[in-house]
This record gives C-alpha cells, sequence and structure tokens, in this order.
C-alpha cells in the first residue's frame, strides 16, 4: 500500500466511527468496536504501525470524550423543549391580545409566562424570570392578630404592621414569594383561598383571567409536584412534592 492509499485508510478509520457515533447514538459501542476491527485489521495486516495507530485512536478519543461530556447533554437538554408555540397557543394568545383590556392580567404557571408577554402583549403574574422574586403589599387599616396569624400561615414571609405617613393610618406591609402564590392558587382547593391571593395581582383592572386550557391538562399534571412543592415550602422546611394521579374511569 502506498502513502496516498495508506493516508485515505487511515482518514476513513477516523471518520467512520465518529460518524457511526453521532447517527447512532443509542448504539455507541458499535462506533467504538468498529474502530478496534479497523484498527486491528490494518495493524495484523502491517498497513499501519504503533505510531499511526495511535494517530488513528487519538481524535476519536477526544471527539467520544466531547460527545459524551458535552454535545450529547446538550442534545438530551433540546429534546425537552418544554412550551412549544404551537398553532393553538398562537391561535389563543391572538384573542388574547384582541379581546381584553391592555391592563388585564393573566394568571397561569411559569413555563408560558414569556409567551404570553410577548405575543398577548398582556402581563401576567409569573414567568420563567420571576420565580425567585418578592411581591410587597399594603392593607390599610389594621389586621386583628389572628388575621396575621393566618397570612403568616399561608404565605412565605411574616406580615409586619406599621404606621404608614402618606396614608397616615396604620396599615400591614405583607411580602409574599411570587412562586409560593401562583403554586398555592393552582395546588389548593380553597377557592377563597386562591381568589384572595389572585386578587393582590389583579391591577386596576375590570377583568382577570387564570389561564390552563392554552396548555394540555397532561402537562398541568406532569408539573403537578412543583406546585405542592412550592406551595408547602417555608424558610424553615423544604416543600413537599404530592403529585396527581390520573385514573381511567
Amino acid at each position: 500500500m502506498d502513502e496516498k492509499d495508506k493516508r485515505l485508510v487511515m482518514l476513513a478509520a477516523i471518520f467512520i466511527p465518529i460518524i457511526l457515533l453521532i447517527f447512532l447514538e443509542q448504539y455507541s459501542y458499535i462506533s467504538f468496536i468498529a474502530l478496534i476491527m479497523i484498527i486491528a485489521i490494518l495493524y495484523t495486516t502491517k498497513n499501519i504501525n504503533k505510531r499511526e495507530t495511535f494517530v488513528i485512536f487519538l481524535p476519536y478519543l477526544i471527539f467520544f470524550i466531547a460527545w459524551f461530556g458535552f454535545l450529547l447533554p446538550s442534545i438530551d437538554i433540546a429534546k425537552g423543549q418544554g412550551t412549544v408555540l404551537d398553532d393553538a397557543w398562537f391561535e389563543g394568545l391572538t384573542w388574547i391580545r384582541n379581546n381584553t383590556e391592555e391592563c388585564s392580567i393573566i394568571a397561569t404557571y411559569w413555563d408560558p409566562g414569556h409567551l404570553i408577554t410577548g405575543v398577548a402583549r398582556r402581563a401576567v403574574i409569573f414567568d420563567g424570570a420571576s420565580q425567585s422574586t418578592l411581591r410587597t403589599y399594603i392593607v390599610p387599616g389594621n389586621l386583628s392578630e389572628d388575621e396575621i396569624k393566618d397570612i403568616a400561615a399561608t404565605d412565605l414571609y411574616v406580615a409586619k404592621t406599621k404606621f404608614n405617613t402618606t396614608l397616615n393610618e396604620v396599615v400591614t406591609e405583607i411580602t409574599t414569594a411570587r412562586i409560593k402564590d401562583i403554586s398555592t392558587t393552582l395546588f389548593t382547593d380553597n377557592e377563597t383561598q386562591a381568589i384572595k391571593i389572585l386578587k393582590r395581582y389583579r391591577n386596576n383592572c375590570t377583568m382577570y383571567y387564570l389561564v390552563s386550557g392554552l396548555t394540555s391538562v397532561s402537562d398541568l399534571i406532569r408539573i403537578s409536584g412543583w406546585w405542592s412543592y412550592f406551595s408547602t415550602f417555608d424558610p424553615v422546611n423544604k416543600g413537599t412534592h404530592y403529585n396527581y394521579l390520573v385514573l381511567t374511569l
């Protein structure tokens, strides 16, 4: 075998296993077996020496490490695309934009938050960038000790009573975690509590929208564990995961 043919064989020996690795990612061991077989055949027929064997194996080894260490995890993440702006989403968000007041607030879980603000042009309670933000709101007038305890039991942060010079009266300042508010609204079976929380975010508008039908029921059930986790979370104890079960009737 002349030098030109040898170079072609060596290039084929390098790239054929790499191509197999890319296109047969679920059976990546096949590419490794193919590489070993090619090297073994070339070496036993004395078409390559030890140095050339190393030259063939090294690029594959580098690519193998890069593939499994960096590229393949990224591909797996990309496959889990999450909420997608399909035709149903676009039609629903367009309807919201054309048929609701501009001051309207949209309440839903966090995944579609940016889609709603981007397409429907409406404010949302929650999106992927607001999970750690806090909301402080003022309740004019005095609250009883029992009312403050009730708030402290359902919110992440305790209510504080102080004198507001602007209102010229005693008020209660309540700080809550937005992620706890929306999760509690979605998870609780107490409608009064859910409405009470949603009113904090209503703004000065006549309408309020709780969006759940734009996404599949199965998707809402799938993430229900996170609603329960954040709605039962407090500064001392971690939250508890509760998952809905789908029963066939």
